[in-house]
């Protein structure tokens, strides 16, 4: 996404900019994060909308998983890389509560179905 002079910067490679009546947009240049949060002056409630442009990062996994050659030696080995937006939508398919946890097992079954392979960065079951 490219930042404008509409944008102001503020800490932490993120920008903030007013997109209209009620509306305003944070980008998080670090993890290529788009925020648009709506408020509905009526109601007084928000509603926050999150993208993130996910093709470079799943295409790197994918890159990953065909190089894998296996584990060497003890240590730990990252298994997944899973965007933010994306991450957040399983942990809510999990039943996330804060200061409950979520179910393990569904992340597991989630990580392992075949249509999110792609999250993966090394090949089998996690």
């Amino acid at each position: 996404m490219e930042v404008s002079s509409a944008w102001t910067k503020e800490k932490y490679g993120t920008y903030f900019r007013k997109a209209g009546d009620g509306v305003f947009q944070r980008y998080n240049a670090v993890l290529g994060i788009l925020s648009t949060y709506h408020f509905d002056h009526a109601s007084g409630k928000v509603s926050v909308r999150q993208e993130q442009r996910i093709d470079d990062i799943l295409d790197f996994n994918v890159m990953q998983q065909n190089e894998h050659r296996g584990f060497k030696g003890d240590g730990l080995h990252q298994a997944t890389r899973i965007p933010t937006v994306e991450y957040w939508k399983i942990m809510k398919q999990c039943g996330f509560t804060p200061g409950q946890g979520y179910d393990d097992r569904k992340f597991r079954q989630i990580l392992n179905d075949r249509d999110n392979y792609k999250l993966k960065t090394v090949p089998g079951r996690i």
